[in-house]
C-alpha cells in the first residue's frame, strides 16, 4: 500500500523537493502515513477479532463467560497485537520511503 502511495504521488513528492524539502523530510512523512495506516487498522482488527470471538464465546457458554473471563490474557494479547501492527506498518514503510526520498524532482515531473 505504502509504495503504491509514492507511486502515485510522484508529482507532489517532486514540488515538495523543488520547494526545499530535505530526503530526510519527505521519509518522514511516509513512514509517519504508514505508522498512522497501522494504529487505525490494528486497531479496527482488534476490535473485530474481540467481538467475533466474544459472540462466539457467548453464543457456546452463555452467562459462564462472564464468570471466568481472562481479561489479563486479553488484554495482553491485544496490547502484543497492536505492537506488532505498529512494528510491521513502520518496517514495511522504509522502502518506500526511500524510494520517494531519492527521487529526482525533474524526472518525478515527468512521469505520467
Amino acid at each position: 500500500a505504502m509504495l503504491m502511495s509514492v507511486l502515485e504521488r510522484f508529482k507532489e513528492i517532486a514540488t515538495m523537493k523543488c520547494l526545499g524539502a530535505r530526503n530526510q523530510t519527505i521519509a518522514f512523512l511516509f513512514v509517519t502515513e504508514s505508522t498512522i495506516m497501522g494504529v487505525i487498522g490494528g486497531l479496527i482488527g482488534m476490535v473485530i477479532g474481540f467481538l467475533i470471538v466474544f459472540v462466539r464465546m457467548v453464543s457456546g457458554y452463555g452467562g459462564l463467560v462472564f464468570a471466568g473471563f481472562p481479561t489479563g490474557d486479553m488484554l495482553r494479547t491485544l496490547g502484543t497485537c497492536f505492537a506488532c501492527s505498529l512494528l510491521l506498518a513502520s518496517v514495511a514503510a522504509i522502502y518506500p520511503a526511500r524510494v520517494a526520498a531519492r527521487m529526482a524532482p525533474m524526472e518525478a515531473m515527468r512521469v505520467d
